[in-house]
């Protein structure tokens, strides 16, 4: 699944990930990862969101599972589009690692999916100090407890591009005709923020 990265962003909510203006088109970094987990002890002040598909084994009722430290966020999909995510289950403050009974609100409400489809899923995790973690599981119908979600059941979604930077010069002072020092005023634009 991917997960995506913002570095050096204060706080420990989660808004102060999402008001943030390279949210989310311009993480500084993205990375796949092997399960639904982050790796754990990094340093502080990150955020991350981990988005992808999630592919049901059998048909049945699933219970889903976060736990992680500041504050996170999933959101789950009743298909495949990410416009139709609703927010399942969250980590209100903090949960250690894999603690996934902390907090009641930790576990979501019975979600019916069929096998063979896929579905959007999203977590999304504000840290500030101390411990770091993010992990996500699941109850599978028969009741079978997978901490974190593996990868077999998981598929990413594409890595986003960032586009090139983009200048633009003040239309109404003219390009130079003769060589030479010339002062100009441009205008550039690059990962969601401007310079002049």
């Amino acid at each position: 699944i991917r997960c995506a990265y913002w570095r050096e962003l204060p706080g420990n909510t989660v808004a102060e990930l999402t008001s943030c203006p390279l949210f989310p088109k311009f993480p500084g970094e993205q990375v796949y990862l092997e399960n639904f987990e982050i790796p754990a002890d990094q340093e502080q002040n990150f955020a991350t969101q981990i988005s992808g598909y999630i592919h049901p084994p059998v048909d049945g009722a699933y219970v889903f599972w976060i736990a992680g430290d500041d504050q996170c966020e999933l959101w789950l999909s009743p298909d495949e589009n990410p416009d139709r995510k609703a927010k399942i289950a969250e980590v209100p403050a903090w949960a250690l690692q894999n603690k996934w009974d902390q907090d009641p609100k930790q576990k979501s409400n019975p979600v019916a999916l069929k096998a063979g489809r896929r579905y959007y899923i999203e977590a999304l995790q504000k840290d500030g100090g101390g411990d770091n973690s993010l992990g996500v599981a699941w109850n599978l119908p028969d009741g079978t407890l997978e901490a974190p979600i593996p990868g077999k059941r998981l598929s990413p979604g594409a890595f986003l591009e960032s586009p090139p930077p983009r200048v633009t010069f003040d239309p109404t002072t003219p390009l130079p005709a003769q060589s030479g020092v010339h002062h100009l005023k441009a205008k550039l634009e690059y990962r969601g923020q401007e310079l002049t």
